[in-house]
């Protein structure tokens, strides 16, 4: 054994032996930290319960009717941004990743003013494509963008993702959603994953914050990641579709050039 390594366990158990003895650079919750892990059985206790809380408080704090609320507070000048984005070379990711020859219709859920939709348009000019939102002014905006530029296939509504009742089952060749899912917590993601799986009729595309972790996330629920949801599409699929079949599905990491940082997942259908 190195000599670093021999000096690195000596002084981790002296700390063990003589928690103490930590120094007085330690803060009190290392100090802490440092004293239960002498009685194994109570550090594992602890740990448990503050995994715990700290899942319920990020169920609690990042629900989905505190995004939904800030979501749909967005005001005009939000909308403008998301439009003057259109033309983005990432928005060709999309594109590039639609299997479908052909889709005589289209749905994106979650979709602000339309952005992602844009170049859609004008790649299926004889598709119908429908974006909803619960942002009512981004659908107003978005509507009156794509009149102007002479763009008739594509119409804007005010919904709610789990809300489309309005369209019949397998109405739309392809739904998809692009960075929404990462704001619909654990109280309503089952609800919005059933919904857009009863509108797909041949792909589904889920563009979003995706890792495979049966530690952290066993159902597929989600964790908090940096103020947004990320969790295991495939299994929560697994859990929520009855006849989910796992052979047709797909994940792909999206380039950093599309979407910073990586790590995020196509599912389709």
């Amino acid at each position: 054994m190195s000599p670093n390594v021999k000096r690195l366990g000596e002084v981790q158990n002296s700390i063990l032996r003589s928690p103490k003895q930590c120094s007085e650079n330690y803060t009190w919750r290392q100090k802490a930290r440092l004293i239960l892990r002498t009685y194994p059985t109570l550090y594992n206790l602890m740990a448990n319960v503050y995994t715990k809380c700290s899942a319920c408080y990020s169920g609690f704090a990042y629900r989905t009717a505190v995004l939904e609320k800030e979501w749909s507070a967005r005001d005009a000048s939000s909308a403008e941004a998301y439009w003057a984005n259109r033309n983005l070379p990432s928005k060709d990711f999309l594109l590039q990743n639609i299997t479908t020859p052909s889709p005589a219709n289209m749905l994106e859920i979650g979709c602000n003013c339309g952005p992602n939709l844009y170049k859609l348009s004008l790649k299926y000019p004889d598709a119908t494509i429908v974006g909803t939102d619960i942002n009512k002014m981004a659908i107003q905006k978005g509507n009156e963008w794509f009149r102007e530029e002479g763009i008739s296939n594509v119409k804007l509504f005010a919904l709610r993702a789990e809300e489309h009742n309005q369209f019949p089952d397998k109405s739309f060749d392809v739904v998809f959603s692009w960075a929404v899912l990462l704001l619909i917590g654990p109280d309503k993601i089952g609800k919005v994953l059933k919904e857009m799986f009863r509108l797909a009729k041949k792909e589904l595309i889920l563009i979003e914050k995706h890792e495979e972790d049966e530690k952290k996330d066993p159902r597929g629920l989600g964790y908090v990641d940096h103020g947004y949801w990320k969790r295991d599409y495939v299994c929560l699929l697994k859990h929520i579709i009855p006849d989910f079949v796992y052979g047709r599905i797909d994940v792909i990491k999206i380039p950093e050039e599309v979407w910073h940082p990586a790590g995020r997942g196509r599912i389709s259908d």
